[in-house]
């Protein structure tokens, strides 16, 4: 069944809660009302999946080619039963993404019971009157934080009600006493204020907007809980249009909406589940385009210091931190928000308020910005025959327009349109036409340049339609002008494109294709377990191997620190490897491992500075290609390396930093393996 089928299908159905984007049903509602093709492509789907945990209610996402299966604790005998356990299916990929909220100390609840179950349901009218009561309580005015179990429950104190059964009834505890209930004597000792850090360069969220290029001096940006303001003021001086808000820095501050929201490791220092909640929706609704979550991160092999409290521990300092894992946090955005969150980094996460915003992010991931000068000096290494080829005086007198247009021509692999170079009409009056302005590129550089411009360009759009569907189906109403125009002149059709890359998709999930793709590879450095690169080769990479990378980077965020990728030829496992100043160290040594499970979406950050024997990368140069600047130089220290010490050449994983400084020591030679 492909996406409209499902579709389809969602619409039609005569039973459920049927909200914007989603349709929740009761599992035996569901088998006993849903067209017959429907029930046996979801029990198909359960099958694949070998599910091992009860579920009770299903929901169909109406703009995602996805499903939940969720567990609701004690459905029919209270009143709003506690989230225990959601199952997220890719029903493009069978990928399933499982969530534990049992210990959760503000897991999310169902309302409105009636609406999932049948008519004949022998509950259904105590279900109703339920609901009625609430409503005319006004319980739901604001719905946005009601579908968590300590805001429905701090509501309802604020009211002064409370369940007898599934009855509403009003309480006889005072506000008062209520307030003290909900509050605990340890939040009095929190200092938030102490989690404020001073800043000598930007934050990681920032560095991501514009490395992106999202943030520039025309875009309105919002820093909500700027702390001691140092993005803020270094924005500023730059000529951005930046302000901020803080409640203890800045508390006179007007909160405006803006372009971009920042909600920089603000929600992981709130020790209020119920806050958390609410700042988080507070940010979202300032939001005019784009707002940006970021939040602390746990290690996997380190130790979380801290007194424990509620969800997160007391520090020294007497701040709270909240450390989410990648998933957790994604998790946690999108239940709230419920609209897809981007991981742009590790704890970093975009959140796009217009769907063609959101698909424009994840094709600009996907896409790499040739350099069409490199690419030509590649493509024709001969300087004699380069200088024979005369420029003709049209280009010498135009030269930095025609340069910008070639530019543009190969940064997207065709023909600009004239809203994409600013000067199309100043060009097209120069050379008489934008065809002739291509002319004169093939003149110059040859066809072969443009034509593998071209299929850079479609190899970038197959692996964004495929990422684009990794973790739901992308109607093509939701994707911008140029987009289109792309996906038109690269594949053909929308259509056509997607089921492409879909094939490309389903390439990673055959057995041996991702070892095989591996061998295959003329870079990089692989044993019989897995196959090493420097990140700046990604590019190069056959599309099922960027594909895989870019599932990767879609779990984790953009891999853009790291300086080695690991492909795991078997195991569906992607490993970065950052390194201590990777391109200046002759030695350098790893910081930090971030090991991606594909098949189970789980990601573990080892953090390598806490080990005590350090490990560090001999023979750099076989990361790279002979066309790196420094590989010659690399090569040459790795001669002496061997030569002198008798480490083997071409190892991947030598002598730790403490057995090689030994080996040294007993040569005597020093680090630079002089005498």
């Amino acid at each position: 069944m492909n996406f409209t089928e499902y579709k389809k299908n969602v619409l039609s159905l005569t039973i459920g809660k049927k909200l914007s984007d989603a349709v929740y049903i009761e599992l035996e509602a569901f088998n006993q009302t849903a067209d017959d093709t429907f029930i046996q492509f979801f029990q198909s789907i359960i099958k694949t999946i070998q599910l091992d945990t009860p579920y009770n209610v299903i929901k169909f996402f109406k703009s995602q080619f996805k499903i939940s299966l969720l567990t609701y604790k004690d459905l029919w005998s209270i009143p709003h039963p506690e989230l225990e356990h959601s199952f997220n299916i890719d029903l493009a990929t069978a990928k399933v993404s499982r969530f534990n909220y049992v210990n959760s100390e503000n897991p999310p609840i169902l309302h409105r019971k009636e609406l999932l179950i049948l008519p004949e349901h022998p509950d259904i009218k105590k279900f109703q009157a339920l609901t009625q009561a609430e409503e005319k309580e006004g319980l739901y005015v604001n719905t946005k934080i009601i579908g968590f179990k300590k805001n429905w429950d701090k509501l309802l104190k604020e009211k002064r009600l409370s369940y007898k059964g599934h009855e509403l009834i009003k309480s006889l505890q005072s506000t008062s006493e209520s307030s003290q209930l909900y509050n605990e004597d340890n939040s009095k000792l929190i200092q938030r204020h102490k989690t404020a850090i001073s800043r000598n360069n930007f934050s990681k969220p920032i560095q991501t907007l514009m490395e992106y290029d999202l943030l520039n001096q025309e875009t309105t940006f919002f820093d909500y809980g700027c702390g001691q303001g140092d993005d803020i003021k270094a924005l500023q001086q730059l000529g951005f249009k930046a302000v901020g808000w803080d409640p203890v820095f800045q508390p006179l501050s007007p909160k405006i909406p803006s372009e971009i929201v920042n909600l920089g490791f603000v929600i992981n220092v709130i020790e209020d589940a119920i806050e958390r909640i609410e700042v988080l929706h507070n940010a979202f609704d300032l939001t005019q385009t784009l707002l940006v979550v970021s939040a602390m991160l746990t290690k996997v092999n380190s130790e979380v210091a801290g007194t424990p409290y509620r969800d997160g521990v007391i520090t020294q300092k007497g701040t709270f931190q909240k450390y989410f894992t990648q998933s957790e946090l994604c998790q946690f955005i999108e239940d709230v928000l419920e609209t897809p969150a981007i991981a742009v980094g590790p704890g970093v996460f975009y959140i796009f308020k217009h769907p063609e915003d959101y698909q424009d992010m994840l094709f600009r991931r996907s896409r790499k910005r040739i350099n069409w000068n490199e690419l030509s000096l590649r493509l024709y290494p001969d300087k004699v025959e380069r200088k024979r080829a005369q420029l003709d005086e049209l280009f010498e007198n135009n030269k930095e327009i025609f340069e910008s247009f070639w530019q543009t021509m190969l940064d997207i692999g065709r023909l600009p349109q004239q809203n994409e170079f600013p000067q199309y009409s100043e060009l097209k009056s120069i050379s008489g036409s934008i065809a002739a302005a291509k002319k004169l590129f093939v003149d110059k550089y040859g066809s072969k340049t443009l034509e593998q411009a071209f299929e850079m360009r479609k190899k970038d759009i197959l692996v964004y339609l495929a990422l684009s569907n990794f973790k739901k189906h992308t109607p093509f109403k939701h994707l911008s002008t140029k987009l289109r125009t792309d996906i038109k002149t690269f594949v053909g059709s929308y259509r056509q494109g997607v089921e492409k890359s879909l094939k490309l998709l389903f390439e990673m999930g055959e057995e041996g294709r991702i070892e095989s793709l591996c061998n295959a590879t003329t870079f990089g450095v692989f044993d019989h377990k897995a196959l090493y690169f420097h990140r700046s080769l990604i590019p190069r990479l056959h599309p099922v191997l960027r594909i895989m990378i870019g599932c990767a980077e879609v779990l984790y965020g953009d891999l853009s620190d790291a300086d080695v990728i690991k492909i795991h030829k078997k195991s569906g496992k992607i490993t970065a490897l950052v390194y201590d100043d990777f391109e200046n160290n002759a030695l350098p040594e790893l910081k930090l491992r971030i090991k991606i499970n594909l098949i189970k979406q789980e990601i573990g950050i080892f953090d390598h500075q806490l080990i005590e024997w350090g490990q560090l990368l001999y023979f750099k140069e076989q990361y790279v290609t002979p066309e790196h600047p420094l590989y010659c130089q690399w090569a040459d220290f790795s001669h002496k390396i061997s030569e002198k010490t008798g480490i083997k050449q071409g190892v991947i994983r030598g002598p730790s930093k403490q057995e090689f400084e030994m080996i040294l020591k007993e040569k005597h030679l020093t680090r630079n393996l002089t005498i």
